[in-house]
């Protein structure tokens, strides 16, 4: 039997996975709903807040599970003045080596998840290097005010965030020409399917799957963007990456509907 074939069993699992995590947010959702009614009942005529909010109740079950090798390697290799995108409650902070990173610039737009953010900087003691920016990637307004560098970065770390920031035509290129020459893109992150029908699946579940998951896209065929040269503004030009490596996870299957690959994009 071909061991990279799963059996049927493991295959529907794949197929259904995402809906069981559908159903958990709407587990979530009347909880939320009650907490922001009693709590700051204004929110519920913001979606965004609203929205924010339902995430960080879904995230506060989904994120128990053990972080795979992979994403520590994407954070263990950071150094230098590093830019994490989108960190929700710091778990990445486990991984940083404080001998190598100078400074972290943790850019996460979600007010429902920064007190859980502050207590991970603490219990792993990155108190004096590390500064909470309250906005997204996307907001240049925001990031300067919060002291973001928009140039000679040594580090951008992406876990699992480019599936959701709103305007990857802007903000992909963005990261890269904040980056100094042979700074690094350290990437984990999950991608539209290379496997056809799973493909036609990840489709179905996208209609809604964004909703409850912070704008999370299950279609956006990030491994291909970034090293697409005219989506990357590369063409004509003498930009580009000087090196490549991405891989996929280790024991995934073919059939997930939420595939993942990491890896170094390095400046030229």
């Amino acid at each position: 039997m071909n061991s990279s074939v799963p059996p049927p069993n493991s295959r529907l699992w794949e197929y259904t996975f995402p809906s069981f995590l559908l159903g958990i947010s709407l587990i979530k959702l009347p909880q939320t709903t009650l907490k922001i009614l009693f709590s700051r009942p204004f929110d519920l005529l913001f979606f965004n807040r609203w929205s924010d909010e339902w995430f960080h109740q879904i995230w506060q079950l989904v994120s128990l599970k053990e972080q795979p090798e992979e994403k520590r390697l994407t954070a263990s290799g950071a150094k230098g003045t590093v830019i994490e995108l989108g960190p929700g409650f710091g778990p990445s902070l486990e991984f940083y080596d404080k001998s190598r990173v100078s400074h972290i610039y943790l850019v996460e737009p979600n007010y429902s998840l920064h007190d859980r953010l502050r207590e991970s900087i603490e219990k792993y003691g990155w108190q004096a290097k590390t500064t909470i920016v309250a906005c997204g990637i996307e907001d240049d307004a925001g990031l300067s005010r919060a002291g973001v560098p928009k140039a000679g970065v040594d580090t951008v770390v992406s876990i699992q965030v480019l599936c959701s920031v709103p305007t990857p035509e802007t903000i992909i290129p963005a990261l890269y020409r904040r980056l100094k020459s042979g700074g690094e893109l350290r990437i984990y992150e999950h991608i539209l399917s290379h496997e056809e029908t799973t493909r036609k699946l990840q489709k179905i579940y996208d209609f809604v799957w964004p909703y409850p998951f912070g704008g999370c896209r299950l279609v956006r065929p990030t491994d291909k963007l970034l090293v697409d040269e005219e989506f990357m503004g590369f063409s004509g030009t003498s930009s580009g990456w000087r090196d490549v490596v991405l891989d996929k996870v280790k024991g995934e299957s073919k059939y997930s509907c939420i595939p993942c690959f990491y890896g170094v994009l390095t400046k030229a």
